[in-house]
């Protein structure tokens, strides 16, 4: 398993084929959050030490993120005669909204390809023509993170954001120069929740500058920066409601289910969709979440649905972990 930041992706996945019986390494440019349950894990300095530390690799097969895309490429270059799969969950084709260079070198250089949802499987596949094999792994929590038993009360007055956040209301697309909107700009959010009555309560790991800080209060939400994560994933079952929202989402956010989605259901926390169809589909078709059209829906929707949705949640969420339904990746490794 590899990953350049430690992604929390990686490490449930690694954990759950660890349940399976499969030897796992992990190289990484930062100790992985499963690191203790690992047989064995390299952490480089830097990405240029972390791509030196490749060619030391007993492994077998080689799964790789993203961020850098580079990644599988340096895997294939290192091992010409073993197997590179690519778990292309952060598409830069789809957050750019263009043909990304990188992304396709590194799907040429993969034998298989995993994504976090059909959507993002389509519209990649439709960007990038390679015919390459292929499987969808959803971000679920994992068994191990998903408490056993919770109140059977919530708070539906509270809604929290669990996640990666930006005060930034463009980012500047590296291979173009193009500015587009922001998709982690927190702020329409607070703003948006806060005429119908919600203070956004904030858990990120993102540590927001004193500035960045005095925005999202100004905005109306509450920011908790430099959560560790099993801190934050306590923390979510402090409030009824996790929002997935976004006032300007692009072809990514549209395509996503993230991780928080998941999160959220595991901790007891009913999900609030917005602007999001694949993640809207996959709770409403479900019953595990609300989505909405317009946020001014959201008072309503509690009322008539919050409670009842939580008590589906309250009852199907220990089956619905990531050591549940990593057979198709077992399936896939197998197969190579």
């Amino acid at each position: 398993m590899v990953s350049a930041h430690g992604c929390i992706r990686v490490s449930k996945i690694a954990r759950a084929l660890i349940a399976r019986g499969y030897e796992v390494e992990s190289l990484s440019a930062k100790k992985p959050m499963c690191w203790q349950e690992l047989d064995s894990y390299r952490v480089g300095f830097s990405l240029w030490h972390l791509r030196e530390l490749f060619q030391y690799s007993r492994a077998d097969i080689f799964v790789c993120d993203g961020a850098p895309d580079t990644l599988p490429v340096w895997a294939r270059d290192a091992h010409p005669d073993r197997k590179v799969v690519f778990d292309c969950h952060d598409p830069q084709g789809l957050q750019w909204e263009r043909y990304d260079r990188l992304e396709a070198e590194a799907r040429q250089a993969s034998d298989a390809l995993v994504h976090v949802s059909n959507t993002c499987r389509d519209l990649t596949d439709a960007l990038y023509k390679d015919n390459k094999p292929s499987i969808v792994i959803e971000s679920r929590a994992s068994d191990r993170d998903t408490p056993a038993s919770l109140p059977p009360d919530s708070d539906f007055n509270s809604i929290v954001y669990e996640g990666g956040v930006s005060v930034e209301s463009h980012m500047e697309d590296p291979g173009t120069g193009r500015w587009l909107p922001n998709y982690k700009n927190i702020l329409p959010s607070c703003v948006a929740l806060d005429r119908v009555g919600y203070a956004l309560h904030v858990l990120s790991a993102t540590k927001l500058t004193d500035d960045g800080r005095q925005l999202v209060t100004q905005a109306g939400g509450i920011h908790y920066g430099g959560l560790p994560y099993p801190a934050m994933l306590k923390a979510l079952r402090a409030h009824g409601l996790g929002w997935f929202g976004c006032e300007t989402p692009n072809e990514k956010y549209r395509a996503a289910l993230p991780n928080k989605l998941f999160e959220y259901i595991s901790q007891g926390v009913v999900p609030v969709v917005y602007n999001s169809p694949t993640a809207g589909e996959w709770v409403e078709s479900r019953g595990l979440g609300i989505w909405l059209d317009k946020v001014e829906e959201l008072p309503e929707r509690v009322w008539l649905d919050a409670a009842i949705i939580r008590r589906r949640i309250l009852r199907e969420r220990t089956d619905m972990c990531m050591e549940s339904h990593i057979d198709p990746l077992c399936e896939l490794l197998d197969g190579l």
